[in-house]
């Protein structure tokens, strides 16, 4: 507990957090894709590097042109499973996306809604408003911010 304590008093610390959280936080986008591509690379480099040693060491059976047809084969439907792979993650983020913009446009319906109710109860309903005013003010304030914090990082703020 005293080591949680001494890391909310730093100055350099954002929001109490330790070092080692806010990086894990504020590199998340970065390190991930970057990572990913650099070892993607990295083993399609060694897969090529293994398949000329190998071309070299393989009898002239398996280099007839047969046999090249069947890696062509091969290659095509390996091709041919990446991109349906592709296809399905770009469908299910659009789904999501979908989603959420549906679920967005239905409460701020309902909100807008609720006004227009609070406002033909005449004066002694405009507290209920201005509250009702405040509360989504705040919340469109931590959804999307000015200091570039994404929905994820809310419940580490809280």
């Amino acid at each position: 507990m005293p080591r949680q304590k001494a890391a909310s008093f730093c100055p350099a610390n954002k929001a109490g957090r330790s070092i080692r959280q806010r990086l894990r936080i504020e590199n998340a986008g970065i390190v991930g894709p970057v990572g990913h591509l650099v070892d993607g690379f990295f083993c399609t480099f060694a897969a090529a590097i293994c398949g000329m040693v190998l071309r070299k060491k393989l009898p002239d059976d398996h280099l007839s042109e047969d046999s090249k047809d069947v890696i062509k084969l091969v290659m095509g439907l390996i091709a041919t499973m990446a991109a349906l792979g592709l296809g399905l993650l770009i469908a299910s983020a659009n789904s999501s996306y979908e989603t959420q913009s549906g679920e967005l446009q239905q409460v701020s319906a309902t909100i807008v809604e609720l006004d227009g109710i609070l406002a033909q109860y005449g004066p002694e309903a405009n507290e209920s408003r201005h509250r009702l005013r405040a509360a989504v003010s705040a919340a469109v304030d931590k959804i999307w911010s000015k200091d570039g914090l994404r929905l994820g990082q809310l419940v580490d703020r809280l």
